[in-house]
């Protein structure tokens, strides 16, 4: 499966107990958008359907939410 790599220092101090910075979901490759628990499966069947294969969508339902649409056992 595919992970995240860790970047280097931003240089910012940071307090103890503070959240650390996140990426945007917009900003990373595997990141596709509002769509729907079908079209992510036509994505990853286009893609070969390989067992650790994913995306990460913005749910439709409800709206705000996001979803990951892994596979395994080529579904």
């Amino acid at each position: 499966m595919s992970r995240l790599s860790k970047k280097g220092s931003n240089g910012m101090k940071s307090s103890p107990g503070a959240p650390a910075s996140r990426p945007s979901p917009s900003s990373v490759p595997y990141f596709y958008g509002r769509i729907t628990r079908e079209e992510a499966e036509i994505f990853l069947k286009e893609r070969g359907m390989k067992d650790g294969l994913f995306l990460l969508r913005e749910s439709i339902s409800p709206m705000g939410n996001y979803a990951i649409s892994i596979c395994y056992n080529s579904k």
